[in-house]
């Protein structure tokens, strides 16, 4: 029988267990009860008995060749791309989600928008198609401004780690016009598929304002911690990654891989809701990423103080918040 949606990431063999992580996150903190699918970059048959056994769906993907790319982006990133196959055509709703996230709650309202859906790049900054290259030469250069052509100054460029996908606006010719695109640009592309999804998707595509459902945890992302707490999708997109040792999420990013093994698909447990509590750790968290080599202490320390704080403004809700964390 034919299900309405799929959760998708991407992974080669060194990301096997991100893939896991992410599922689970989704299915256990979100409720996900539709299905999940593997882009399988490279990844021997061997490595993918536990997905099988979950019933996960797996699409082997072989390496897109850049020759000339030189970005930031790992290449891996292209294989990104086999999400635009007619194959994701088996459901009617797609969402991918890249393998350096951590989902923290409920993700459907991404389910209810048509055509492509993603979320601005970066918080409070106008990322243009311009900053996602990057030329060295005068040919270079003008290469660029082809790029610039296709998608307006006005117009918002999207960051491709969480894209919805409304999976009737997939051709038997999208992949093959991303990959044509991604050698046209290669020698001046920096980020990898982001480039190239924008170019071939930006100027029609619904751009959401709201980071809650992508939230870059990157130092640019200060105020917008302070303006939302509790974000929906957490997304590592810098180089402190959750399963670092010095990470103040590593505990939560083991903890969800340490479920995987429970997933059962299409039935997921019943989610609550996050409270003040959680907010409140996921500030002081982020405080301590910029600080790693002292998280514990610092985390320790800053809950004390605020702790205290709390207790002598709202006694009965200091006692709450005690009753709660228990």
């Amino acid at each position: 029988m034919k299900t309405n949606k799929v959760l998708v990431t991407l992974a080669n063999e060194s990301y096997l267990d991100q893939a896991k992580q992410l599922f689970s996150s989704a299915y256990f903190n979100a409720g996900w009860d539709g299905d999940f699918l593997l882009l399988a970059h490279e990844v021997s048959e061997d490595k993918l008995q536990w997905f099988k056994d979950k019933g996960i769906f797996i699409k082997m993907c072989s390496a897109i060749e850049q020759n000339d790319y030189r970005g930031i982006v790992s290449p891996v990133a292209f294989s990104k791309f086999y999400l635009f196959t007619p194959e994701i055509k088996k459901w009617d709703k797609a969402i991918f989600f890249d393998g350096d996230i951590i989902i923290k709650r409920n993700i459907f309202d991404l389910l209810k928008t048509d055509g492509l859906t993603a979320i601005r790049d970066l918080p409070f900054n106008n990322i243009s198609a311009f900053d996602l290259l990057k030329p060295n030469t005068e040919k270079e250069k003008e290469l660029c401004k082809s790029a610039v052509n296709i998608i307006p100054a006005e117009c918002n460029t999207f960051n491709s780690g969480v894209i919805s996908l409304d999976t009737k606006m997939v051709t038997d010719n999208s992949f093959n016009n991303l990959v044509d695109l991604a050698k046209k640009y290669a020698s001046v592309n920096n980020t990898a598929d982001q480039l190239i999804l924008n170019l071939m998707f930006a100027k029609g595509a619904n751009i959401l304002s709201d980071h809650s459902y992508n939230f870059l945890l990157l130092p640019t992302s200060r105020l917008a911690v302070l303006l939302n707490s509790n974000p929906h999708v957490l997304h590592f997109a810098g180089p402190i990654k959750p399963w670092n040792i010095d990470n103040p999420y590593r505990k939560t990013w083991l903890k969800n891989l340490s479920l995987a093994d429970k997933i059962i698909i299409g039935k997921p447990p019943k989610v609550k809701s996050l409270g003040f509590y959680d907010r409140l750790i996921f500030v002081i968290n982020f405080i301590i990423l910029k600080k790693p080599n002292h998280s514990d202490s610092l985390k320790n320390k800053i809950i004390g103080h605020v702790g205290i704080m709390i207790k002598r403004l709202s006694p009965s809700f200091y006692h709450f918040i005690k009753s709660y964390e228990k």
